[in-house]
């Protein structure tokens, strides 16, 4: 004789106190073999479906995230999520929405579908800040797993002069330093880009040095007798003029 669930449970609970625990263990033991667990379970309202794939949870492809790329241009490879259902499978054709949420980028799809591996991908174009990037990728459950991008910045556009024009100073005596910072087109600061520098007079500390995290070289100059000019310049060709002073 075949029992439905619900009639198993019927019987356990009319069960007597002294084969009472052991009836509901056979129960739940049937009820699990039929795929309805938990609150469904004997009075419970809420039956636990392990039968039916659902989209439990998503968690970035490790190879896609943290890429770095210049501002406002595309990512070197397609960013990507693994979804799985309840049992840990990969899941296909589950619907991931994306979203920006820092940079001021955009991503080629809103929503994608995730292939016979689990996984779902979408283009990603970063903003304009050159900093960390973020996109969100989320099932309709509204769980969710949040995917990196490192923006750098773009080619040198702004060549500025900071500080150290017009010193006078002893002959001999070094200068404060001769500060240039650079910026790329959307005023991102571009480190580690060097600069050349190249005097009429007196001794430079260094014919070349390199932009720091804030965009900045700097030099010194041990001044000669008289007027000298240092010029500072970058490869795209721009250039900057300090003048100084030798006295006796």
């Amino acid at each position: 004789m075949s029992l439905s669930p619900q009639s198993l449970c019927t019987q356990s609970h009319n069960s007597s106190s002294r084969h009472g625990a052991r009836k509901r263990r056979a129960v739940l033991t049937l009820l699990s073999l039929a795929g309805v667990i938990g609150a469904a379970a004997c009075g419970g309202t809420d039956a636990v479906d392990t039968t039916t794939p659902v989209p439990t949870t998503i968690v970035a492809v490790a190879a896609t995230d943290s890429q770095r790329a210049a501002v406002t241009t595309t990512l070197p490879s397609p960013i990507a999520v693994r979804v799985r259902d309840q049992n840990g499978n990969a899941l296909p054709a589950a619907a991931v929405a994306w979203t920006v949420l820092s940079g001021g980028g955009a991503v080629s799809l809103g929503v994608s579908a995730t292939d016979a591996n689990g996984e779902a991908a979408t283009v990603w174009t970063l903003g304009r800040t050159a900093s960390t990037q973020t996109v969100t990728a989320t099932l309709i459950s509204g769980v969710s797993d949040t995917i990196v991008a490192i923006g750098t910045a773009g080619p040198a556009a702004a060549f500025a002069l900071v500080d150290g024009d017009n010193q006078t100073l002893a002959v001999g005596q070094t200068s404060a330093p001769l500060r240039v910072r650079v910026l790329d087109q959307y005023g991102n600061v571009v480190p580690s880009l060097a600069v050349s520098w190249t005097t009429t007079g007196g001794t430079l500390s260094a014919a070349q040095s390199t932009t720091n995290a804030t965009g900045i070289a700097s030099i010194t100059l041990q001044v000669a007798s008289g007027p000298q000019v240092v010029t500072a310049r970058i490869a795209n060709g721009a250039t900057l003029t300090f003048n100084l002073r030798g006295q006796p």
